[in-house]
């Protein structure tokens, strides 16, 4: 049970890092920049779409 919320929480963390960068920094256009900023961008479009 531990070990599923310490996951979920990771998973989190990561969504809640890739919503900063795409907020504060100017995209580079790399692989790596684009799979770090994608689940940040698809949830605030969501947010933005359910509003």
């Amino acid at each position: 049970m531990f070990l599923v919320f310490g996951v979920y929480l990771l998973l989190w963390a990561f969504v809640a890092g890739s919503i900063v960068v795409t907020f504060t920094a100017a995209p580079s256009g790399g692989l790596v920049d684009t799979l770090f900023r994608a689940p940040g961008q698809f949830y605030l479009e969501t947010v933005v779409t359910l509003r």
